[in-house]
């Protein structure tokens, strides 16, 4: 009966709540479009409110410390500050520095690719309206899912039939780790659902009955054995939902599409060529660069992320009176070793092939192949010039700069002596009895949070008054309009990994 009056009295109230919310939108999108209909002006530079809600959208860091209205000021003044930040480093030469030149000239490259990209694969996605909806249904059901995983299939068979013979699962996690096949906490895959796994992962786990397990898996990390020990599934689909999630769920889709059409293109462009890499040429490279076989737990690079300058310049050495022998061979170009090590020495030292295992540096030679071939695809199509390119660097450098800044303010911010003792409490896991400090804001849990916002703001202050004649332009009313259609509590983190060059 309770639930039923509820029920009445919601339908009595629903038209004038959709009124009242009609009445909202319309002042808003009359208000916004009166004058000025872009959020934020900064210069010559306009931001429409399609790229500024994809800047926002796009941001694993957005929300900040600050929500609503304000937060969303914050975030507009943030972009503008990566614009002034970039003008700063013109002025001061940080553009002209050969480092700093030879990561301007790689990323002109990788988005030279991107657009090839753009081209060849994500204009020709399309998702039905039937996909949209069976993603819907699926993304609905959540898993718990544990595994074993094994380095290799001998591996993976063995633990299967360790568990085929009536050994726990458990039991047999606990022995893949101690013979190092995978680390405590990889067992747990936690709280799983569509759209979260690899593929094939995901289809096997879509398709295990509860508490039972799967033969061995093979995806690009390894091999696993997946069992579910719990299931939830939401009953209350509704078209408003799927609507919400649509934008989502048809991103998702077309990642998935993307990777297989990518994968055919690239097979296709590069097949004829016959790619070749000579093998004493790449074992003289790996031990000159001190990744080989009989010092695998001395390597310098198990302690290094990437491959430096000052180690490439020593390989440089080592391997000077072999230059000239061949290292890759192809139907359309060859690469001698010094030829190959040139490439290296004009990439950026994080963007070069990983140096931490020998199959590493194989396998992402691989991947530096590749790009070369897309790259010389891109220009020759003229790919690398024009406004999107132009725009591409222009946002990279606001970035680069502003983190640039950022970081030496971040250095000497002020901390005062209540905040202080506040985070050193908190570290020391004492009792603290009083509330935080009104400058520390919510989910500032750390010193380091409590610095960057606040270097942050700094920066921005600095920013305005080193660059009095841009004008810097946002719209309050715009701003006050769209913070009614971000839900603060819940954001959907869209994260962008970037990519260092190719699909």
């Amino acid at each position: 009966m309770k639930i039923n009056l509820v029920l009445r009295f919601f339908n009595r109230l629903f038209p004038f709540l959709f009124v009242g919310s009609l009445l909202v939108f319309v002042s808003c999108s009359k208000k916004s479009s009166d004058q000025n209909p872009y959020p934020l002006v900064v210069g010559q530079r306009t931001f429409t409110l399609a790229e500024f809600r994809r800047n926002y959208e796009l941001d694993p860091a957005f929300p900040g410390y600050v929500k609503g209205e304000q937060g969303l000021k914050e975030y507009a003044e943030a972009l503008a500050d990566r614009i002034l930040a970039a003008k700063r480093a013109d002025d001061e030469g940080i553009f002209d520095r050969p480092q700093i030149r030879r990561l301007l000239e790689y990323k002109r490259q990788t988005a030279a690719v991107h657009r090839l990209y753009e081209i060849e694969i994500e204009k020709r996605i399309s998702v039905s309206e039937e996909e949209l909806r069976q993603a819907y249904r699926r993304s609905a059901v959540r898993f718990s899912v544990k595994q074993i995983f094994a380095k290799s299939a001998e591996s993976a068979q063995k633990y299967y039939r360790e568990l085929r013979r009536g050994v726990p699962f458990d039991s047999v996690v606990v022995r893949a780790e101690n013979e190092g096949q995978m680390k405590a906490q990889d067992a747990e895959l936690g709280d799983v659902g569509w759209g979260d796994l690899d593929e094939a992962l995901e289809s096997v786990i879509f398709n295990l009955p509860l508490g039972q397990y799967s033969e061995p898996v093979k995806s690009f990390l390894g091999y696993h054995i997946l069992t579910v020990t719990d299931l939830k599934k939401d009953i209350m689909l509704t078209e408003s939902e799927f609507l919400r999630k649509q934008s989502s769920l048809r991103k998702k889709l077309k990642a998935r599409k993307a990777g297989s059409l990518a994968n055919e293109y690239v097979k296709k462009l590069m097949e004829p060529s016959d790619v070749r890499i000579k093998a004493n040429a790449f074992r003289a490279v790996t031990e000159a660069l001190g990744l080989g076989s009989d010092q695998p737990k001395k390597t310098f690079f198990r302690r290094q992320k990437f491959l430096s300058d000052g180690k490439l310049r020593e390989a440089e050495k080592r391997l000077a009176n072999q230059f000239n022998k061949p290292f890759m061979l192809s139907k359309r170009e060859q690469w001698t070793i010094k030829d190959f090590l040139d490439i290296l020495g004009q990439m950026p030292p994080e963007a070069r092939p990983s140096v931490r295992s020998i199959a590493a540096f194989r396998d992402e030679i691989g991947i530096l192949i590749r790009n070369r071939f897309l790259l010389k695809e891109a220009k020759k199509r003229g790919l690398d010039k024009g406004s999107a390119i132009d725009s591409t660097i222009a946002a990279f450098k606001g970035d680069y700069a502003y983190n640039f800044y950022l970081q030496e303010y971040f250095t000497y911010v002020p901390i005062p002596e209540d905040v202080k003792n506040y985070y050193a409490a908190k570290k020391a896991k004492k009792k603290i009895t009083r509330l935080p400090p009104k400058s520390i804001l919510p989910g500032m849990r750390r010193e380091e949070d409590y610095r960057f916002y606040y270097a942050a703001r700094k920066l921005h202050r600095d920013l305005m008054s080193l660059f009095p004649d841009v004008a810097v332009r946002i719209n309050d009313d715009l701003l006050r309009c769209e913070a009614r259609r971000v839900d603060w509590e819940n954001p959907i983190r869209m994260f962008v990994v970037e990519r260092q060059g190719g699909f």
